[in-house]
Protein backbone atom coordinates (compact mmCIF):
# COMPACT_ATOMS: atom_id res chain seq x y z
CA UNK A 1 0.00 0.00 0.00
CA UNK A 2 1.39 3.47 -1.15
CA UNK A 3 1.86 6.06 1.75
CA UNK A 4 -0.75 8.94 1.06
CA UNK A 5 -0.33 12.40 2.85
CA UNK A 6 -3.03 13.77 5.01
CA UNK A 7 -2.05 17.43 3.80
CA UNK A 8 -1.69 17.30 0.22
CA UNK A 9 -3.53 14.15 -0.64
CA UNK A 10 -1.35 12.56 -2.83
CA UNK A 11 0.26 9.49 -3.35
CA UNK A 12 4.41 8.95 -2.48
CA UNK A 13 5.09 10.54 0.81
CA UNK A 14 3.50 11.29 4.11
CA UNK A 15 3.07 14.34 6.23
CA UNK A 16 6.44 14.41 7.83
CA UNK A 17 7.94 14.82 4.27
CA UNK A 18 5.31 16.43 2.44
CA UNK A 19 7.27 18.75 0.04
CA UNK A 20 4.44 21.05 0.18
CA UNK A 21 4.88 21.86 4.17
CA UNK A 22 8.72 22.04 3.65
CA UNK A 23 8.37 24.99 1.09
CA UNK A 24 5.47 26.58 3.50
CA UNK A 25 8.45 26.36 6.60
CA UNK A 26 11.14 27.95 4.09
CA UNK A 27 8.69 30.76 2.80
CA UNK A 28 7.62 31.66 6.37
CA UNK A 29 9.70 30.58 9.40
CA UNK A 30 7.49 31.72 11.58
CA UNK A 31 4.19 30.60 10.47
CA UNK A 32 1.93 27.82 11.50
CA UNK A 33 4.11 24.92 10.17
CA UNK A 34 6.94 26.19 11.10
CA UNK A 35 5.64 26.45 15.00
CA UNK A 36 4.40 22.86 14.83
CA UNK A 37 7.95 21.19 12.91
CA UNK A 38 9.69 23.44 16.09
CA UNK A 39 6.97 21.73 18.97
CA UNK A 40 7.60 18.62 17.24
CA UNK A 41 11.24 18.43 17.60
CA UNK A 42 11.20 19.79 20.94
CA UNK A 43 9.01 17.36 21.71
CA UNK A 44 11.43 14.29 20.48
CA UNK A 45 13.73 16.00 21.95
CA UNK A 46 12.34 15.48 25.55
CA UNK A 47 10.93 12.15 25.23
CA UNK A 48 13.72 9.77 22.88
CA UNK A 49 12.43 6.99 21.48
CA UNK A 50 13.11 3.63 23.73
CA UNK A 51 13.36 -0.06 23.30
CA UNK A 52 10.31 -1.58 23.77
CA UNK A 53 11.83 -4.67 25.37
CA UNK A 54 14.78 -3.48 27.85
CA UNK A 55 13.09 0.11 28.09
CA UNK A 56 16.63 1.66 27.23
CA UNK A 57 17.21 4.88 24.69
CA UNK A 58 19.71 4.47 21.57
CA UNK A 59 17.93 1.22 19.86
CA UNK A 60 15.15 -0.18 19.13
CA UNK A 61 14.03 -3.89 19.50
CA UNK A 62 15.63 -5.00 16.33
CA UNK A 63 18.59 -3.97 17.30
CA UNK A 64 18.25 -4.89 21.15
CA UNK A 65 21.25 -6.30 22.80
CA UNK A 66 19.64 -7.30 25.30
CA UNK A 67 16.99 -9.34 24.05
CA UNK A 68 19.56 -10.68 21.06
CA UNK A 69 21.11 -12.35 24.53
CA UNK A 70 18.41 -13.53 25.81
CA UNK A 71 17.37 -15.41 22.50
CA UNK A 72 20.63 -16.83 22.38
CA UNK A 73 20.42 -18.01 26.29
CA UNK A 74 16.50 -19.75 25.81
CA UNK A 75 17.94 -21.12 22.39
CA UNK A 76 20.78 -22.58 24.57
CA UNK A 77 17.93 -23.85 26.96
CA UNK A 78 15.83 -25.40 24.95
CA UNK A 79 18.50 -27.26 23.19
CA UNK A 80 18.95 -28.47 26.35
CA UNK A 81 15.80 -29.29 27.44
CA UNK A 82 15.52 -31.23 24.14
CA UNK A 83 18.48 -33.63 24.33
CA UNK A 84 17.58 -34.42 28.24
CA UNK A 85 13.97 -35.50 26.54
CA UNK A 86 15.79 -37.41 23.92
CA UNK A 87 17.74 -39.42 26.49
CA UNK A 88 14.99 -40.35 28.72
CA UNK A 89 13.12 -41.16 25.31
CA UNK A 90 15.75 -43.61 24.33
CA UNK A 91 16.00 -44.83 27.32
CA UNK A 92 12.13 -45.45 27.86
CA UNK A 93 11.51 -46.82 24.60
CA UNK A 94 9.19 -43.66 24.00
CA UNK A 95 8.76 -42.57 20.58
CA UNK A 96 5.72 -42.43 17.69
CA UNK A 97 4.52 -46.18 17.90
CA UNK A 98 4.70 -46.44 21.80
CA UNK A 99 1.80 -47.15 23.73
CA UNK A 100 0.76 -44.64 26.83
CA UNK A 101 -1.78 -45.48 29.02
CA UNK A 102 -4.06 -43.08 31.70
CA UNK A 103 -2.77 -43.82 34.58
CA UNK A 104 -4.97 -41.58 36.44
CA UNK A 105 -6.10 -43.70 39.83
CA UNK A 106 -2.38 -43.12 40.50
CA UNK A 107 -2.12 -39.42 40.75
CA UNK A 108 -1.42 -38.36 43.71
CA UNK A 109 -4.90 -37.21 45.54
CA UNK A 110 -3.41 -34.36 47.91
CA UNK A 111 -1.68 -32.35 45.33
CA UNK A 112 -4.37 -32.61 42.66
CA UNK A 113 -7.70 -31.22 43.70
CA UNK A 114 -10.98 -33.79 42.63
CA UNK A 115 -11.58 -31.76 39.57
CA UNK A 116 -8.52 -32.91 38.11
CA UNK A 117 -8.99 -36.21 39.53
CA UNK A 118 -12.30 -36.06 38.10
CA UNK A 119 -10.66 -34.77 34.73
CA UNK A 120 -8.46 -37.60 34.09
CA UNK A 121 -11.13 -40.06 34.98
CA UNK A 122 -13.63 -38.74 32.72
CA UNK A 123 -10.84 -38.65 29.83
CA UNK A 124 -9.84 -42.43 31.19
CA UNK A 125 -13.96 -43.45 30.38
CA UNK A 126 -14.28 -41.88 27.07
CA UNK A 127 -11.57 -42.06 25.13
CA UNK A 128 -10.04 -45.46 26.55
CA UNK A 129 -7.10 -46.07 28.87
CA UNK A 130 -4.20 -46.73 25.75
CA UNK A 131 -3.29 -44.95 23.53
CA UNK A 132 -0.79 -44.94 20.61
CA UNK A 133 1.48 -42.27 20.12
CA UNK A 134 1.47 -40.64 16.76
CA UNK A 135 3.62 -37.52 17.04
CA UNK A 136 4.51 -34.72 18.90
CA UNK A 137 3.60 -30.75 19.19
CA UNK A 138 7.49 -29.51 18.51
CA UNK A 139 6.53 -26.34 19.21
CA UNK A 140 5.10 -26.66 22.52
CA UNK A 141 7.86 -28.70 23.32
CA UNK A 142 10.90 -26.63 25.42
CA UNK A 143 11.98 -25.24 28.43
CA UNK A 144 8.66 -23.53 29.11
CA UNK A 145 7.39 -26.92 30.25
CA UNK A 146 9.49 -26.90 32.85
CA UNK A 147 7.46 -23.98 34.62
CA UNK A 148 4.09 -25.06 33.31
CA UNK A 149 1.15 -26.01 36.03
CA UNK A 150 -1.65 -26.94 33.66
CA UNK A 151 -0.40 -29.55 32.26
CA UNK A 152 0.22 -28.66 28.20
CA UNK A 153 -0.34 -31.35 25.79
CA UNK A 154 2.29 -31.36 23.21
CA UNK A 155 1.92 -35.28 22.87
CA UNK A 156 -0.08 -36.69 20.05
CA UNK A 157 -2.32 -40.11 20.87
CA UNK A 158 -4.71 -41.83 18.87
CA UNK A 159 -6.93 -43.74 21.77
CA UNK A 160 -7.94 -47.23 21.21
CA UNK A 161 -11.02 -47.22 22.81
CA UNK A 162 -12.51 -44.27 21.33
CA UNK A 163 -10.50 -43.86 18.01
CA UNK A 164 -9.86 -40.50 18.59
CA UNK A 165 -6.76 -38.62 18.99
CA UNK A 166 -5.75 -35.90 21.39
CA UNK A 167 -2.37 -33.96 22.69
CA UNK A 168 -1.88 -35.04 26.09
CA UNK A 169 1.10 -33.85 28.38
CA UNK A 170 4.08 -35.91 29.06
CA UNK A 171 3.88 -39.67 30.37
CA UNK A 172 4.97 -39.27 33.80
CA UNK A 173 8.40 -40.97 33.28
CA UNK A 174 9.29 -37.12 32.07
CA UNK A 175 8.72 -35.87 35.24
CA UNK A 176 12.50 -34.02 35.76
CA UNK A 177 11.60 -32.28 32.50
CA UNK A 178 8.33 -31.00 33.96
CA UNK A 179 8.68 -30.78 37.88
CA UNK A 180 5.67 -28.87 37.97
CA UNK A 181 2.56 -31.16 37.28
CA UNK A 182 1.78 -34.57 38.21
CA UNK A 183 1.42 -36.42 34.69
CA UNK A 184 -1.52 -39.59 34.77
CA UNK A 185 0.15 -41.03 31.87
CA UNK A 186 2.59 -43.55 31.84
CA UNK A 187 4.58 -45.06 28.57
CA UNK A 188 4.19 -48.78 28.15
CA UNK A 189 1.13 -51.64 29.29
CA UNK A 190 1.35 -54.28 32.29
CA UNK A 191 1.90 -57.22 31.03
CA UNK A 192 -0.16 -58.79 33.90
CA UNK A 193 -3.40 -56.96 32.97
CA UNK A 194 -4.44 -57.06 29.97
CA UNK A 195 -7.15 -54.53 29.09
CA UNK A 196 -9.24 -53.88 26.05
CA UNK A 197 -7.92 -56.65 24.42
CA UNK A 198 -4.24 -55.51 24.33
Amino acid sequence: MARHCGHCYTRGHNRRSCPEIRKAIRDDPNGYHARAAREQKERAARNPRRCSYCKETGHNKKTCPTLKAAISKCKEKNYQWRKKFLDISRGSGFGVGSLVRNMWHTLDKTSNNAWQIERHEDSANKLGEVGLVLGFASEKMGVDLETDIYGTGCVRVLFAKSGRTRFIQLPSNFAELVPKKESPYEIGLHLQRRIYGY
